[in-house]
């Protein structure tokens, strides 16, 4: 996803969960709101409007979808 200039259509954040306890803290809490069981969470992980997308297929799926919606993102 790198390369189709995402983030110059979408504004995100991104954490770094790896030797970042904050950032790993954080993934858990999205997780739980989304009833994701601890041992489950996948990276990456995706997290809007109370919705998770994990994995890189599913994310790609959603940002298609926009893409589909408004014709922006390519």
């Amino acid at each position: 996803m790198a390369d189709n200039q995402i983030e110059a259509v979408v504004s995100m954040r991104k954490f770094e969960v790896s030797g970042n306890p904050i950032n790993a803290q954080i993934l858990k809490d999205k997780a739980k709101q989304c009833e994701i069981n601890e041992q489950e969470i996948g990276i990456p992980l995706l997290w809007k409007d109370g919705i998770c997308y994990i994995g890189e297929d599913q994310i790609i799926n959603y940002f298609k979808s926009l893409s589909n919606s408004n014709n922006t993102i390519k």
